[in-house]
């Protein structure tokens, strides 16, 4: 499962890192896009198993899991918004950081980058994905480095949002913050 804070507890699956891995390097040797972001993601998308991907590169296995984010699928979705959150679309992009021509010019093109990440937390959260508002919740507290600026007030109803999508999580943290604000009546509804 590569750690239980992937998976409910009470699902009876053995936890088995190996195993995930294992799979998670099959479905990119068997052209899975979505394989090749995650496992950027995870740390495991080796220069040798880059090379077995049938993906004539990052770019290609990127455009594909795009396309199916842009059809809806809230998976796709998340994964691409982590690529923005994470700054995996440096290294999917093949881009040297050290290539601008100034500072400037560096911090404008990861803002525009960084920022798309909002957007498709949305999308996700909204299509079922709740893990989205987790990154989405710190992206909006926290901002990232100096480049995107806290807004903290969009995150004041992202539980909500998860709450009214039915997500339990996000209910159960709606009605705490609910009844820390005084509003404890309408945690019953």
């Amino acid at each position: 499962m590569c750690g239980r804070q992937y998976a409910w507890t009470g699902h009876g699956f053995p936890e088995d890192d190996d195993r995930a891995v294992a799979l998670m390097h099959q479905s990119v040797e068997q052209g899975s896009a979505l394989g090749v972001l995650v496992a950027i993601r995870c740390g495991e998308l080796t220069p040798e198993l880059e090379a077995r991907m049938p993906f004539t590169d990052l770019k290609e296995a990127f455009a594909e899991a795009l396309e199916l984010a842009q059809t809806g699928d809230a998976f796709c979705q998340y994964v691409v918004g982590n690529t923005y959150f994470w700054w995996d679309f440096i290294r999917i992009q093949n881009i040297d950081l050290q290539s601008f021509s100034d500072p400037i010019a560096l911090k404008s093109f990861l803002k525009e980058n960084i920022s798309k990440c909002e957007d498709w937390f949305l999308k996700a959260l909204r299509g079922g994905m709740y893990f989205a508002a987790n990154n989405l919740n710190q992206y909006y507290t926290k901002g990232d480095e100096d480049i995107i600026l806290p807004q903290p007030q969009k995150a004041k109803d992202l539980w909500k949002i998860g709450a009214e999508y039915g997500h339990p999580l996000h209910q159960s943290i709606y009605a705490d913050n609910l009844e820390e604000a005084g509003r404890k009546e309408e945690t019953i509804c």
